[in-house]
């Protein structure tokens, strides 16, 4: 196992917007892609990571979602280089704020990333996942 990821941390990971024929795979119409983004993580020609960025309509915030499918990639920083490209395609567009929905088990990473929690989806008892908010600070100009 360790060195398989030793041989992975070597290797180049890329990330960019998701071709065509990968964007069928994750099942959307062209028509839901106008307010959609999909970025990837590519290892040896092999698609290990995703992460699906939504323009919310009416609202100067975007919606993230960030998975990394196999094992053997989590903790190796692919998650936040996709989050990166997902807030800098947001900021081009002029939306600073973004949100999330996560599991319990994903909110240290989004936590890392600057996101807040600010309630849960419930069903019952049950969490079924942690509503978080990122809303970067604005620079201080420099008064001289």
């Amino acid at each position: 196992m360790v060195a398989l990821a030793e041989k992975i941390s070597k290797a180049s990971v890329t990330i960019r917007q998701a071709k065509a024929e990968e964007i069928k795979k994750f099942g959307f119409s062209a028509n839901e892609l106008k307010s959609r983004k999909i970025f990837v993580a590519v290892h040896e020609g092999k698609v290990v990571g995703s992460c699906l960025v939504e323009i919310i309509t009416g609202r100067k915030e975007g919606m993230v979602n960030v998975e990394i499918y196999e094992k053997e990639f989590i903790g190796m920083g692919i998650g936040h280089r996709l989050l990166g490209k997902a807030h800098a395609f947001l900021h081009s567009k002029g939306i600073r704020a973004s949100r999330a929905e996560s599991p319990r088990c994903r909110l240290g990473f989004y936590k890392k990333a600057g996101y807040r929690k600010i309630g849960a989806i419930e069903a019952g008892p049950i969490v079924l996942a942690h509503k978080m908010v990122r809303v970067p600070e604005r620079k201080q100009r420099r008064i001289r």
